[in-house]
């Protein structure tokens, strides 16, 4: 009994050492034939004489994009007149293209002149009746100087000089403010652009605030899309891209906005 047992026991310890000698044999390829060994293996070298060559280089391909948009005007010019007067031309419709210079609307002017002709008309009398306070001022200092005449009677002289010449530069400038308003009577184009909205027609009363035209600038176009979150993450502000409408038929190179 102590033999077969000293046998069974033998085994139980063999048997596990076995199975890991085979294993690591199997492994390393005893067993496995056809496998190339392990090394470096020669290649004979040939030559590119004769054979077709193309030079590789990189290169940069645009990325283009389709977006639904539509061109702005980039501001609108509206166009109200500075004085209250009617209507009298406007020479523009809408869609009509404009240079700077240009008359848009021309307004009645004779109350404007009427204003001027009456100031001019009483510049002319108070500076003759300054003249004669000056006049007067002259002769009574020096008889205020003698003793002649009262200090009361000279400071009426002064302050009648005084308010003669104040009558003056108040006419002055209520005829700079009518030769300026006169001006105002013709409005023209502020710039090269075109007609959008005409909001007046001839016989309309004109009056300060009051819209009378809409136009834009050409050169000051923008073009406003709804671009794709993808295509969007491409774009860079203040970088140019190359734009091409579809309808316009060409292409132009506009910075991000």
């Amino acid at each position: 009994m102590s033999t077969l047992r000293f046998m069974r026991k033998s085994i139980r310890i063999l048997l596990p050492v076995m199975l890991i000698a085979l294993m690591v044999l199997w492994l390393s390829g005893v067993f496995r034939k056809g496998v190339i060994a392990g090394g470096k293996i020669e290649v004979k070298e040939r030559s590119a004489e004769g054979i077709h060559s193309v030079e590789v280089s990189l290169t940069r391909l645009p990325v283009t994009m389709e977006a639904v948009g539509a061109i702005q005007a980039r501001c609108k010019i509206a166009v109200s007149p500075k004085v209250t007067a009617h209507i009298v031309a406007m020479p523009v419709r809408a869609g009509q293209q404009v240079k700077k210079g240009d008359l848009l609307v021309r307004c009645d002017e004779r109350d404007i002149k009427s204003r001027l002709m009456q100031a001019r008309e009483a510049i002319r009398r108070a500076e003759a009746e300054r003249d004669l306070a000056a006049s007067d001022h002259r002769r009574d200092r020096g008889l205020f100087e003698k003793a002649v005449i009262p200090r009361a009677e000279f400071d009426k002289t002064d302050a009648r000089l005084k308010a003669a010449a104040a009558d003056v530069k108040r006419l002055k400038e209520a005829i700079r403010e009518a030769e300026v308003m006169l001006g105002y009577a013709e409005i023209r184009s502020p710039a090269d652009g075109t007609v959008i909205d005409r909001f007046a027609e001839p016989g309309d009363l004109a009056v300060p605030g009051k819209t009378l035209l809409t136009l834009y600038a050409r050169d000051e176009l923008w073009l406003e899309a709804d671009v794709r979150e993808n295509d969007a993450a491409r774009l860079r502000i203040g970088e140019h891209y190359i734009v091409e409408i579809d309808a316009r038929g060409g292409a132009d190179e506009r910075p991000a906005r």
